[in-house]
């Protein structure tokens, strides 16, 4: 089986989304800093770069998704810390 560039770019994608949901919420001494955002950041390159190759992919919504959804729990989170 051929992985297509456009689905490898929605995979990694969706795995650097999966990362930053669920670090995103570390704000203790500012780590999401430098352990998320950078991964959230890379995700959003390869989600762009997924839909710019294969532009009506589900998997690229699910990515998209992804990246929204660690954005909303990493802003929520520092809401609630301070």
């Amino acid at each position: 089986m051929k992985i297509e560039k456009g689905q490898l770019y929605n995979i990694l994608s969706l795995v650097c989304g999966s990362w930053f949901l669920l670090t995103g919420w570390m704000w203790t001494y500012f780590a999401n800093l430098f352990i998320s955002y950078p991964v959230g950041l890379i995700g959003l390159f390869l989600w762009y770069q997924g839909r710019k190759v294969n532009p009506g992919s589900l998997l690229n919504k699910i990515a998209l998704v992804a990246l929204i959804a660690g954005l909303i729990c990493s802003l929520g989170a520092i809401l609630i810390f301070k």
